[in-house]
């Protein structure tokens, strides 16, 4: 594992690119479309693996499943999907080794956009990853998550630890969550979020709160809400069972955060080169390989 770092202050720069960074997808030139069109993207890339789908709550999770072995679950970012881990490098390596499992979470890729808001809060999140492994008819996995991707395995480790043979978690603070990205506010809206991004600059801001607000846009909000819900914070990692990494990128204000939990906790951390993005989209490279020897070793 590599040295712990010493954490590093967080500069305004970097916090406005783990802003860009929660929302790669929004680097488009026109807001409205944006969601809908990256659905529609995953649906038509290049297939990897095995795309099936799990039920959950009456709800289609969609997944991808390449390789064979021990299962690894992946789990994205917000308004990304699972196809982004295999965009990025990780699963080719992975699936030497292991079944990897790329999971499009709920409102996101081709998984369905239920529209009760409750449906999106972290235990109902959780269970739809138990149903993915029941699906491949497996009791445990080995669940990495990066940014909402782990909130959601935090999730996982709160509501469902016995299904977990390891966890990594990347790129969140779980003590305080969007709270650090967003320099110690409490809460900041979906609308709000959009209009700090540069595609935004040119509209008014009853424009972007239109958009935010508009109906087909009820799964990206009601995530954006759920994601806001820490439950009770880092509790479930105290005491947890089962081996767990916590991984950042030195420029990611939430490094010294994660670094200051694992040390608190005994956990190895993980301190690779970049920001909340290239930490996670050069990952493949920097990370990968320390990830890869932590679930073989587990």
């Amino acid at each position: 594992m590599r040295k712990i770092e010493a954490a590093e202050t967080t500069s305004g720069m970097s916090r406005r690119r783990v802003l860009m960074g929660l929302v790669l997808p929004l680097a488009a030139p026109a807001l409205v479309p944006l969601f809908a069109r990256t659905a529609r993207a995953e649906k038509d890339a290049a297939p990897w693996g095995e795309s099936r789908f799990a039920e959950s709550a009456g709800s289609r999770i969609h997944y991808t499943v390449a390789g064979s072995g021990p299962l690894v679950v992946l789990l994205h970012g917000f308004q990304r999907s699972g196809e982004r881990w295999h965009e990025y490098g990780y699963v080719a390596p992975l699936a030497e080794h292991f079944t990897v499992a790329a999971i499009d979470s709920l409102g996101h890729g081709q998984s369905d956009r239920p529209p009760e808001a409750e449906r999106y809060l972290p235990a109902p999140r959780a269970r739809d990853v138990v149903a993915v492994i029941d699906d491949l008819g497996r009791d445990r996995a080995h669940v990495v998550g990066y940014s909402m991707g782990g909130w959601q395995a935090v999730a996982v480790s709160r509501h469902h630890p016995e299904r977990l043979a390891s966890i990594v978690v990347g790129g969140w603070d779980c003590r305080d969550g969007l709270k650090t990205a967003f320099g110690g506010r409490d809460y900041v809206s979906l609308a709000d979020f959009i209009g700090m991004l540069p595609e935004a600059v040119s509209m008014k801001p009853e424009q972007v709160r239109a958009w935010s607000e508009a109906p087909e846009q009820v799964a990206a909000r009601d995530s954006w809400e759920a994601f806001w819900d820490l439950e009770d914070g880092a509790a479930p990692f105290r005491g947890l069972p089962v081996p767990t990494l916590f991984w950042s990128g030195r420029e990611d204000p939430y490094h010294g955060a994660m670094q200051d939990l694992a040390y608190t906790e005994g956990f190895p951390f993980l301190s690779t080169p970049g920001t909340h993005l290239s930490a996670f989209t050069d990952g493949a490279q920097d990370a990968l390989p320390d990830i890869l020897r932590f679930l073989q070793g587990t």
